[in-house]
C-alpha cells in the first residue's frame, strides 16, 4: 500500500489539481491496491457529478463535406 499515491487521490478528489510531479508519483509509484483506492475515488467523483445517467453523444453525418477544418475528423475541409 503506497500512502504517497493514497494523499494525492486525496488531494486531487479535494481541490481538483496536482502538480505535474504530484501526478508523476501516482503514475510511476501506483500498486494494485492504490489502483483500486484511485478508481474508487473516481467512481464518487462521478456520482456526485452524474449519478447513475448515461449521457450520449453522436455525430450524424449528411455528406461528406464540411466547412470545418477539424484535425481529427476524417471529412475535414482540407
Amino acid at each position: 500500500m503506497n500512502r504517497n499515491v493514497y494523499n494525492l487521490a486525496d488531494k486531487l478528489a479535494s481541490e481538483h489539481c496536482l502538480t505535474l510531479d504530484e501526478y508523476l508519483t501516482i503514475i510511476t509509484e501506483y500498486d494494485s491496491k492504490s489502483a483500486e483506492y484511485l478508481a474508487e475515488k473516481a467512481v464518487s467523483e462521478k456520482q456526485k457529478y452524474y449519478g447513475n445517467s448515461v449521457f450520449i453523444r453522436g455525430l450524424i453525418e449528411i455528406s461528406n463535406v464540411c466547412r470545418n477544418d477539424c484535425y481529427y475528423c476524417g471529412i475535414r475541409r482540407s
